[in-house]
């Protein structure tokens, strides 16, 4: 694994997989290094994004993953329900599936001791509390934000 300099003050971190399915960072300048995911990761999403989370269930089922990667969703603004997805062929033993949403972040996380990564669909205004909110929980190894126009500044402070 290697960095790659793109410019002066910007580093790309490159991310490479093996046959084992695990994907390896390594980030000298702060001493991170390890398994990011694997062939088992399983993920919370924050946020409602249905098609989001559908469009991960169709690439796992394609990738041949036994189990979807996507264990339960966590939203504020709606009571704790379940949403019903697709996993596997219409004619295999699973197809309709019932995937757990939660009002709060810590039912899912207590729900699912084995996800380790959230990805964030917060909006600009709500991503760094819902972030800062995700790094109390040691199970959490990876965060994805997907989210435009967070400030630097704000970026910063979760970095450290």
């Amino acid at each position: 694994l290697t960095n790659v300099t793109t410019s002066p003050r910007r580093k790309v971190q490159k991310l490479s997989g093996d046959d084992s399915g695990s994907m390896e960072t390594n980030d000298y300048e702060n001493g991170n290094s390890g398994i990011l995911f694997e062939n088992d990761t399983k993920a919370v999403i924050w946020g409602q994004q249905i098609k989001a989370v559908q469009g991960m269930l169709d690439f796992d089922f394609v990738c041949g993953r036994k189990e979807p990667s996507v264990v339960a969703s966590t939203y504020p603004f709606t009571g704790d329900h379940k949403q019903k997805f697709y996993f596997g062929h219409k004619f295999s033993a699973i197809f309709e599936i019932l995937i757990p949403a939660y009002k709060m972040m810590k039912d899912a996380f207590n729900a699912h001791p084995d996800a380790s990564v959230l990805i964030s669909f917060a909006s600009l205004r709500s991503v760094f509390e819902t972030v800062r909110e995700a790094l109390e929980y040691s199970q959490i190894r990876v965060i994805a934000i997907i989210a435009e126009g967070v400030p630097e500044n704000q970026t910063r402070r979760l970095i450290k």
